[in-house]
């Protein structure tokens, strides 16, 4: 099959016009990719400096990170240990208050108990005898106590 003139002429048109047209779309993408290279290395160029920046920043922070971490632990080992500390020394404190504050309060109390009680009975004995006047003779119902002493009495 056979093309006349016209038709090959169309077709070679075409297939020019169309690769000219592709031609022209590959230049616009290699210099639209050339732009956006260009852009990433100006943009690459502006970050690089901040990522060293951040990273060194990274670093300062982690290493005071890990400095105050050391000592926070210091710190609550050595709080531990004087905690532990202070409550040996006050349990010590608080049995040596007892044995040498408490016990003898505790006894002089009971001493002023006992001579409070002593003074009462010798004040309450002071007084019967005081009161008591000697009979000279005996009433009949000193005599009836009597009998009931007797009786309970034995």
């Amino acid at each position: 099959m056979a093309l006349n003139e016209v038709a090959s002429a169309v077709l070679v048109v075409w297939f020019v016009i169309s690769s000219l047209a592709l031609i022209a779309l590959l230049a616009v993408v290699a210099v639209t990719l050339v732009k956006l290279q260009t852009k990433l290395e100006e943009i690459t160029e502006r970050v690089d400096p901040l990522l060293t920046k951040t990273d060194i920043l990274l670093n300062v922070a982690e290493e005071k990170l890990r400095v105050v971490g050391d000592r926070a632990e210091t710190l609550l080992t050595t709080g531990e240990e004087i905690a532990i500390t202070v409550q040996d020394r006050v349990e010590k404190t608080t049995g040596t208050v007892q044995r040498t504050v408490n016990a003898p309060i505790i006894q002089a109390n009971a001493l002023m108990t006992g001579l409070s009680q002593a003074w009462a009975t010798f004040g309450a004995l002071s007084d019967k005898k005081a009161r008591t006047v000697m009979p000279t003779e005996t009433s009949p119902i000193d005599n009836d106590k009597k009998q009931e002493v007797k009786i309970y009495g034995g």
